[in-house]
């Protein structure tokens, strides 16, 4: 999957995010998303807008994650 496919589910944020060994904070600070947003969509709280999961999963992609259908549903590339 590339950057084409902007989804990105909660369960492959927080895993992508612990590949990385990064903090929420971590997340927002890179990505310019809120930290709150970040740890609602996360959790599952709040559906996060569609930019803010884009901007998360390019984040997360332009340091090496690669987003898959299987498994954990994130590997570094």
């Amino acid at each position: 999957m590339g950057s084409m496919n902007s989804i990105m589910t909660p369960d492959q944020c927080r895993t992508a995010r612990n590949l990385l060994d990064w903090s929420v904070g971590d997340l927002g600070r890179r990505s310019g998303a809120d930290l709150e947003a970040v740890a609602g969509f996360e959790n599952g709280r709040n559906a996060a807008d569609s930019l803010i999961v884009t901007s998360l999963r390019r984040t997360f992609e332009s340091v090496g994650v690669e987003f898959i259908n299987w498994g954990s549903g994130a590997r570094l590339s």
